[in-house]
């Protein structure tokens, strides 16, 4: 498994961008503060060698949101999402990734493809309540 562990904070309607990391090798990326912890792992779709994200190579990904605040702790969360773009050429995957939670805040992502070499940006999002919670992660495919 390949693993990244990106600690977050945000308010409502709240965008975070960290820092770009190359997809291969994700490593840490900290934002300032600490409402959340996010745990990324991606496994290859075909059972294969696990090399992290690969051009055009599916993959899939579980993904653990642990709320740190007190006040996240206490909230609910519903409608987990994950999309992923090619801000360059203004498109997204050619698949369409299978999401189920798997446990609580705990959500396994089938299918991802990130076909073309470049930036890409993946799009992680719930809702906290009623305040809509998201991530964006940058990341480059060679």
């Amino acid at each position: 498994m390949s693993r990244f562990l990106t600690t977050i904070a945000l308010s409502s309607l709240t965008v975070l961008t960290s820092t770009a990391a190359v997809a291969k090798e994700f490593g840490k990326l900290m934002p300032p503060a600490q409402d959340f912890e996010l745990l990324v792992d991606t496994q290859p779709a075909d059972g294969g060698k696990d090399e992290g994200v690969v051009l055009n190579k599916t993959f899939n990904m579980t993904v653990k949101v642990n709320p740190i605040s007190e006040a996240m702790k206490k909230a609910k969360f519903t409608d987990f999402t994950f999309d992923a773009k090619m801000l360059a050429h203004k498109h997204g995957m050619v698949t369409k990734p299978k999401i189920t939670e798997t446990a609580p805040l705990t959500f396994r992502i089938e299918g991802v493809k990130l076909h073309m070499a470049g930036d890409w940006e993946l799009y992680m999002g719930l809702k906290a309540g009623e305040l809509p919670v998201k991530w964006t992660i940058p990341t480059q495919v060679k």
